[in-house]
């Protein structure tokens, strides 16, 4: 596991304006040594202002967005054409924005295409195959769950299986697939995106090593986490820049 290094921004604007200049900039630096780079993706208000600030400013620079793989890290199980899909929110602030196509972008599977979570876990699996994330994005929430891995699950534990369905989320609906522990922390950098009062528990529990989820992420090379001043209003004043 790699150890947490805190980036603190004065609000969410900043910091999600931020965290986009810092993916243009890294997936740049990737792609001068690699033929594609591979995203995992979340949902959550935090990463879509990401994304639309990182389409945005991903066009202004020499970033070769046909050289991008998309990915979700998890996703309700609701129909395609269903507004709350994560897949959904992102790529119509993404393609929108980069000549991003079908074959780049990998949604999770919905109820049209298979009978239920599990089998569209499997199905995502599969596709998935051995392929790992170079850059995880993760969403924080005030309880401290990670993509739909919530406290307590015994899906936490899970060491074998990359995608599980998952058929009790606390929230409605409560249908959802999701990668697993070891398919997030396989990937090479993990980035937790957290701001707002409401995750500032959530967030020291996170960093300090408590028993929630979030604690439970780490990226092979890198773990960041990317936070706003009242999502750190816990923790001690300390500060890394990428």
């Amino acid at each position: 596991m790699t150890h947490p290094r805190v980036h603190r921004y004065s609000d969410e604007q900043t910091l999600t304006s931020s965290v986009a200049a810092n993916l243009v900039k890294r997936i740049i630096e990737l792609l001068a040594t690699k033929e594609k780079v591979h995203l995992g993706l979340s949902g959550g208000d935090s990463a879509n202002q990401v994304y639309k600030a990182f389409g945005k400013l991903a066009k202004t620079t020499n970033l070769d967005a046909r050289r991008l793989e998309l990915w979700w890290t998890c996703e309700r199980y609701v129909p395609s054409s269903d507004h709350r899909r994560n897949s959904t929110q992102a790529l119509s602030l993404l393609a929108g924005a980069l000549p991003i196509v079908p074959s780049q972008t990998h949604a999770m599977p919905a109820p049209t295409s298979t009978a239920d979570p599990q089998q569209g876990a499997l199905a995502y699996a599969e596709e998935l195959g051995q392929q790992k994330f170079d850059i995880c994005l993760l969403n924080l929430a005030p309880d401290g769950h990670v993509a739909d891995l919530y406290p307590d699950d015994p899906a936490l534990s899970e060491d074998n299986a990359r995608v599980i369905g998952v058929l009790e989320a606390p929230n409605d609906p409560k249908e959802r697939i999701t990668c697993t522990l070891k398919t997030i922390n396989e990937s090479s950098e993990v980035w937790v995106l957290a701001s707002g009062y409401s995750k500032a528990e959530a967030v020291e529990e996170g960093i300090t090593g408590k028993h929630v989820p979030a604690s439970m992420v780490s990226g092979q090379d890198a773990t960041h986490w990317f936070i706003d001043q009242r999502a750190a209003s816990r923790l001690p004043y300390h500060e890394c820049k990428l």
